[in-house]
This record gives structure tokens, C-alpha cells and sequence, in this order.
């Protein structure tokens, strides 16, 4: 293995150490899959991705958890693109918007890197999304443990019910407040036993206000207490809220509360002239730089 630059990112955010942490490995030359997993279970982030110039303006993307490889991370992607445009491994614009093009192992994305006077102010990305959602209640026993109330689910003043699917494998969870996300409160233990015979891995739950969607994605079963936002997940989200004429095709931001302070954001936006597609877009910024030896 040769060396490789390495750059731990955080993304959905202009700040170092907030937003989600990703690993950015820039790798020259093709690794196996071995030596990607074996680095991404070393490094021990969220997600490790290592990003390889293909052509002129295309590069290829993999993404790993440390157990894992991701056919797509938008959280990968937008790191990846940042890295390579802040460190000019792209030839920078004084001003717009510059596409380039991610080849990731479910396909092509289109990739936007929006520059200000040469330096990157933003990463946008055109997705899949899943639009699959089934209808599912929650009961009361589910309700009392996040400390809510059958009168709590909805959007605003319209009715709408918990669903699964959406680009987790969980359950969506609609509150008609962000006040009622914001002061979610739950007993891990115990959430956690009663998910126990669930198929539910995941539990996202989320406000609409204006022009603003507010969510915590809770991984309990998992062992994680408030995951960072899934990107794509986000995006399904968009679509599915699209389709029932809750939001139109104006961009919104997407804020992840979560315990430890890492704040994040992104926007959203359904492409009303692609057929629905979603654009996803975010900041990031470099924390730590380094080598990995070979």
C-alpha cells in the first residue's frame, strides 16, 4: 500500500468539531477492498471514504463504516468533494457553480462545487432517493417512552401517522412541533428493551416548520444513542413530504439536533423538473490532516 493523505472532515457544518465527523483518505491508486476495510475499522469513524481521480472531473467515491461498505453516502460525498476542492486537487472558479462527476458502487451522482473568489463555499449533490413507506403505529407503550402523546403525532395542524422505510430501516416519526423534538426525552435502557422485538433499527423523528424540517435519528437498538443525519435518508424524507403536498419545490434546511452539541445542517430541495429528484447540499470543514503510511 502507498502513502495516502488523510483528512478527518466534519460535515453539515462550517465548524471544526461539530457536525458529523468522516474520515477523507485521497488514494492515487486503486486499493484493494481489503485494505479499505481494514483502514476504516482503524480509524474507527463514522464513515471512512477514499476518494480516486478517474478522468478529468471524475472521480470514484467508496464509503465504509468499520464493519462495512455503503453503495452511497451523501455525507461521504459532500466530505470527499470538500476535501478536494479546499485543498486544490480540483481547479478552483472565481465564482459559481462547477460540476464534476462521483462514480460511487450504486452509480453516478452529479456533484455541484459552488466557489466565491476561488475558495469553495459548498457541495451539492442531485440523489436517489427511496420512496417506499408503509404505514406502521406506534403504540402507547412506544409513545410513553419518548414521553409523548397520542395528540403529539402530525405535522402542524395536519394528521399524519408514523410510516416505515424512508432510507432507514426504522421508523419515521412525525411531531407537530419543533419544540416536541427539541425536548424529546426518553430512558435509553428502556427504549432500547422495548425495540428489542421490533424490526425497527432506527427511530427518526421530525418537525415541519416554514421552511425548516427538525430531526433526531435515534439508533438505539444499535447501541448509538442520537446518530448524525443520513443523508440520503434525508432525501427520501424530502420526496415523501413532497408527494403529500407538505412542502413544494423551494429549498429547506434540514437541522440534526443532537446530545453531544454537534449541531448539523444541510439543505434540501425536490427538483421539480428532473421528475422529483432530490439536491442535496452541505458545507464541511478540515479538523485534522495527516499521512497513512503504506
Amino acid at each position: 500500500m502507498a502513502n495516502h493523505k488523510l483528512y478527518i472532515t466534519d460535515v453539515y457544518t462550517n465548524r471544526t468539531y461539530k457536525g458529523k465527523s468522516v474520515a477523507v483518505v485521497k488514494i492515487d491508486q486503486e486499493e484493494t477492498e481489503e485494505t479499505m476495510k481494514n483502514l476504516a475499522g482503524e480509524l474507527e469513524q463514522a464513515e471512512t471514504t477514499f476518494v480516486r481521480q478517474l478522468d478529468k472531473e471524475i472521480y470514484e467515491v467508496r464509503s465504509f463504516t468499520p464493519h462495512k461498505e455503503l453503495a452511497v453516502s451523501a455525507c461521504a460525498s459532500i466530505a470527499s468533494f470538500w476535501v478536494l476542492a479546499d485543498q486544490d486537487f480540483i481547479e478552483p472558479l472565481y465564482k459559481g457553480e462547477k460540476e464534476v462527476l462521483e462514480i460511487s458502487k450504486s452509480g453516478r451522482i452529479q456533484v455541484f462545487l459552488d466557489y466565491d473568489k476561488y475558495k469553495i463555499q459548498g457541495v451539492r449533490l442531485i440523489l436517489p432517493y427511496t420512496e417506499e413507506a408503509r404505514a406502521q403505529d406506534l403504540d402507547g407503550e412506544g409513545l410513553d417512552l419518548l414521553g409523548l402523546k397520542e395528540e403529539d403525532l402530525g405535522l402542524g395542524s395536519r394528521d399524519l401517522g408514523p410510516v416505515e422505510g424512508l432510507g432507514i430501516q426504522g421508523l419515521n416519526i412525525p411531531l407537530r412541533t419543533h419544540d416536541l423534538v427539541k425536548n424529546l426525552d426518553y430512558d435509553k435502557e428502556a427504549l432500547a428493551a422495548y425495540l428489542r422485538d421490533k424490526p425497527w433499527g432506527t427511530l427518526r423523528v421530525y418537525s415541519l416548520e416554514g421552511e425548516k424540517i427538525l430531526q433526531k435519528t435515534l439508533q438505539i437498538k444499535e447501541g448509538v444513542d442520537e446518530e448524525k443525519p443520513l443523508g440520503l435518508a434525508s432525501a427520501s424524507l424530502l420526496k415523501y413530504l413532497y408527494d403529500l403536498d407538505l412542502i413544494s419545490g423551494s429549498q429547506l434546511e434540514i437541522i440534526e439536533r443532537h446530545k453531544e452539541n454537534r449541531l448539523c445542517r444541510l439543505q434540501g430541495q425536490v427538483l421539480e423538473e428532473t421528475g422529483g429528484r432530490v439536491s442535496l447540499s452541505g458545507q464541511a470543514a478540515i479538523s485534522i490532516e495527516g499521512v497513512i503510511r503504506g
